[in-house]
């Protein structure tokens, strides 16, 4: 998903607009261009039957007017629309090109290799690109694409510790005397009030970059940062548990990767399926991120020195909406394009910020991102 410079035909083409995302993605698009009156976007994909369907389908969902909406065709010999094997050629492309890129990538090992190879290419060029623009995926049966995701993920995670030395291998923010305390596998959160595992998707990945970038860049104190998520019930935070053990041992090796991906419900326990959720049941789905911060009830004078008392303030914060996978990733996202179309110009231009990294970074410097986002939840 990514922005042309104004002079071209388009501000948006829609990449993998025929992926069960895109077509929530292009619906959003449409009705945010409706509103504002200035989009001009095109879709894209490699099966113009397939595209032209999802033109059919956004029009029943919206009753808006597609007619005029352009169809381009390209292949980047992709077969899964993966994102740790097929968008460096995409986020290259566009440097090359001059368009800004924004995705919903939650894979560390691309967005993490997309920086360490091109954040100086994009910031000669004075582009943008911006991962991590969506939300983790709900409640409701996921499909075998993310799967497939996680799953060579965690075979490549040695892959992903020698990006990251060669990444963070300058300065980095000083080591915390009071760090945050370990928690188990499986744990009770009472501030949740949930059953609590730890969380392996991108989150900490994407803020821990953040963090670092806020230290270097805007002389901010980093947060120490940790993710979870929360079940209700002890059995099906069990049944997670027995998940992870089983997504554990079949990730390491290609057989038994290929064995779990030709059948996914069966070893996901019907977590994932080969079909995207239905629309109907993603409209009755919400979320809840419960935030738990320690820290002071006092503020230093720079950020060498250390509070020498451990932390003394607890404060919590709760955030509730709709569907995050699908209908809220597809705000999320549009909006953060939206952004970089429309306020380029109130983004840093310093270091590799130009080739900035999550959804977050954006909304450090005074974008109208975070208002834009909170009409939705």
């Amino acid at each position: 998903f990514f922005q042309t410079m104004s002079e071209r035909q388009f501000d948006f083409i829609i990449l993998g607009a025929s992926g069960y995302t895109g077509q929530f993605v292009v619906e959003e698009v449409a009705k945010v261009s409706k509103e504002t009156g200035t989009i001009k976007y095109a879709i894209a994909g490699r099966n113009k039957k397939k595209l032209e369907n999802v033109l059919t389908e956004a029009k029943r969902n919206t009753d808006l007017d597609f007619s005029d909406v352009c169809i381009i065709l390209t292949d980047v010999n992709d077969k899964e629309s993966l994102y740790r094997f097929y968008g460096l050629k995409v986020v290259e492309a566009c440097i090359e090109g001059g368009a800004d890129h924004v995705d919903i990538s939650g894979e560390p090992q691309y967005l993490e290799e997309a920086q360490l190879l091109h954040s100086e290419k994009a910031k000669e060029k004075g582009i943008h690109v911006v991962g991590s623009c969506g939300f983790d995926s709900g409640n409701a049966p996921i499909n075998v694409t993310t799967l497939e995701c996680a799953l060579h993920g965690y075979a490549s995670r040695k892959e992903l510790s020698k990006i990251r030395r060669e990444l963070f291998k300058g300065e980095k923010p000083p080591k915390p005397i009071y760090r945050s305390k370990p928690k188990g596998s499986l744990w009770w959160s009472a501030e949740a009030e949930r059953w609590c595992l730890p969380n392996l998707a991108s989150d900490r990945s994407v803020v821990m970059r953040t963090q670092n970038l806020n230290y270097r860049l805007f002389e901010k104190r980093p947060i120490q940062f940790n993710a979870f998520f929360g079940m209700q019930s002890i059995w099906t935070a069990i049944g997670a548990v027995m998940f992870g053990i089983v997504f554990t041992v079949m990730a390491p090796f290609s057989f038994t990767r290929n064995l779990f991906l030709k059948f996914p419900s069966v070893f996901s326990f019907g977590a994932f399926s080969r079909e995207g959720a239905k629309r109907e049941d993603l409209e009755g789905l919400k979320f809840l991120i419960t935030f738990v911060g320690e820290g002071w009830d006092t503020t230093l004078n720079s950020l060498e020195e250390q509070h020498p008392e451990p932390p003394n303030v607890k404060k919590m914060a709760q955030v509730t909406g709709p569907d995050p996978g699908y209908f809220g990733t597809a705000a999320i996202i549009t909006q953060c394009a939206l952004t970089v179309l429309k306020e380029k110009d109130k983004l840093p231009e310093s270091e590799n910020i130009l080739f900035a990294q999550e959804m977050k970074a954006i909304t450090q410097v005074n974008t109208s991102v975070p208002l834009k986002i909170h009409k939705y939840f």
